[in-house]
């Protein structure tokens, strides 16, 4: 598979790492500005991103890793205190470890709270913990087949949410379009915007529609970056949940009418160009109709043909 390649990514060079006891050969910690850890894992094939938000009096864990290895052990190492957590939206790759940190903030939504009593199984992940989803294969201990997300307990949560850290108030951005239960996190006073999987630079996928992904929506996840971009200051800064870790507002900004040129091309059959053949393995998630796929500078949009509606 070419994702394969480059290892370990250039863009990490940009951002100090931290040293730790309890990485287990898997995890990866950045320290980013506004006293935020990014805890990577990039040895497996969707390169998730998760962030812990340090507080005065306690702090805010954005998503909890894909579950293949444990991260309790790694947050409670970086931060011993109180931690609050919350989910950005409900996928596998977000929600692995949910069962240590509960209960774990979601938002209201119905596939959300399903996912969250239910849990998830391999075949619910498809190909994602298959031998060539990892750079070096799995690692020791973990066992593909055995892959499970257990069931957690949840907070349900509603749009405008304030997590208040004691020294810092963190709010909750109903961000529809990827998926209905999609959140973002921002918090104005540090001018730092969390995206979850909003933006990155990587693949967006806006096609999703079954029980365990949830429905995504092309026109509505438009809508959202367009509202974004008019009222986040130019100023602010996104942390991203997959790939480089941090995006200026020109690439959001880029990324958003990269969105218009999309819907142009579905809906008006102009605008941005398909690109020709099927998606990778590593971007299977068990839909019926095979995706249209648009390419940019690095990023790519992923969206479910007009006419297959």
């Amino acid at each position: 598979m070419g994702w394969l390649q480059d290892y370990p990514r250039k863009y990490y060079a940009k951002y100090e790492p931290v040293k730790v006891e309890n990485d287990q050969g898997w995890f990866s910690v950045y320290r980013l500005p506004g006293d935020v850890y990014a805890i990577a894992e990039p040895q497996q094939f969707q390169e998730v991103n998760f962030f812990l938000i340090c507080g005065r009096d306690r702090a805010l864990l954005l998503d909890t890793g894909m579950g293949i290895c444990p991260s309790r052990p790694l947050i409670e190492e970086l931060y011993p205190g109180e931690i609050i957590t919350v989910n950005c939206h409900c996928h596998f790759d977000h929600v692995g470890c949910n069962a240590d940190f509960q209960p774990v903030y979601v938002y209201d939504d119905p596939v959300a709270k399903r996912i969250a009593a239910r849990g998830l199984t391999k075949e619910d992940v498809g190909p994602e913990v298959d031998e060539d989803m990892f750079q070096f294969g799995p690692p020791e201990g973990f066992v593909p087949e055995e892959y499970k997300v257990n069931p957690y307990q949840i907070i349900p949560m509603e749009d405008g949410h304030i997590f208040d850290l004691g020294d810092r108030r963190v709010q909750v951005v109903h961000t529809p379009g990827h998926t209905n239960d999609h959140i973002c996190l921002y918090e104005p006073g540090a001018g730092i915007f969390f995206t979850g999987d909003l933006a990155y630079l990587g693949a967006m996928y806006t096609h999703f529609d079954n029980e365990i992904m949830g429905t995504g929506d092309l026109i509505t996840y438009r809508d959202t970056m367009k509202k974004l971009v008019s009222e986040l200051p130019e100023d602010t800064v996104f942390y991203c949940s997959h790939n480089d870790l941090v995006m200026e507002y020109p690439k959001f900004k880029e990324i958003a009418e990269a969105f218009d040129q999309v819907v142009e091309a579905e809906y008006h059959g102009k605008g941005a160009s398909r690109k020709e053949g099927p998606a990778a393995k590593g971007h299977d998630y068990g839909e019926a109709v095979e995706p249209d796929i648009f390419e940019f500078d690095g990023f790519s949009i992923f969206t479910k043909p007009v006419a297959a509606e």
